[in-house]
């Protein structure tokens, strides 16, 4: 009786997930089940099955192959995909919120209108995925590689960006505010008419980067000695001036 009780607590966090392998996963859709919700899928093969058509919350699909899986109106919230290789997918109005997508490789991806609010992209590989309109509010994506991905008019709110490598980005129209951009590397990104209130930079390069129509007034920008709120001029801003504008030591706010 208690083991069971602890089974079910432990399948209900998501800790003790029963695992199906490519034939059982198969098996089961073929005799109709379509929800594979907390399930690890253990090397199956998603290849031209509709997403859209399985419930796969806090499903495991690290080990699964996602090639050619047909991804159009899935729902992929809360699900494991750390590690998985999503390169060169359309996952257009894809819903991701919460999904653990740490490390998992999502270069050249069309994500266009995809939602992933609190997704954790951790060291995830976006290099020139597509990400216009797509929803990152709250979003980790600390030490990712956003590398020429496209992130305009995408909303970026409270997402944590730090040691982010976003050079040569396009962030065209896009909201960072009060996002956690600490050693982002901005160079030559395009930053234009980007909504940066009460967003913080520290020790970020954003040399040759166009802030033209930005926001960045209302920025923080974090000394050693505290956080300096101040105004940014144009100049400042298109020569990537921001840290050596004020000595550490600065405690005025702007």
């Amino acid at each position: 009786m208690m083991l069971s009780i602890v089974s079910q607590v432990l399948f209900a966090i998501g800790i003790h997930k029963p695992s199906l392998t490519h034939d059982e996963f198969h098996s089961a859709y073929a005799e109709g089940r379509r929800d594979f919700s907390h399930t690890r899928l253990t090397g199956a093969c998603l290849k031209g099955i509709p997403l859209i058509r399985l419930k796969l919350h806090r499903a495991d699909l690290r080990s699964a192959d996602l090639r050619n899986a047909d991804f159009v109106g899935a729902n992929l919230s809360s699900v494991d995909l750390r590690g998985a290789n999503l390169a060169d997918i359309d996952l257009t109005k894809v819903t991701l919120v919460g999904a653990k997508l740490q490390g998992a490789n999502l270069s050249q991806s069309v994500l266009r209108q995809a939602n992933l609010a609190r997704a954790n992209l951790l060291r995830a590989n976006l290099n020139a995925a597509v990400l216009q309109g797509a929803n990152l509010s709250h979003a980790n994506l600390r030490q990712c590689n956003g590398m020429d991905a496209i992130f305009s008019h995408a909303n970026l709110y409270k997402a944590r960006l730090n040691a982010a490598n976003l050079a040569y980005a396009t962030l065209y129209g896009s909201n960072l505010g009060e996002a956690q951009l600490k050693g982002v590397n901005l160079v030559c990104a395009d930053v234009r008419e980007t909504g940066l209130s009460h967003s913080r930079l520290k020790k970020h390069n954003s040399k040759g980067a166009i802030f033209i129509g930005a926001n960045p007034e209302d920025a923080f920008i974090e000394q050693d000695a505290g956080i300096v709120r101040r105004s940014i001029s144009w100049t400042d801003a298109l020569l990537g001036r921001f840290d050596d504008l004020y000595p550490a030591s600065s405690k005025r706010k702007f």
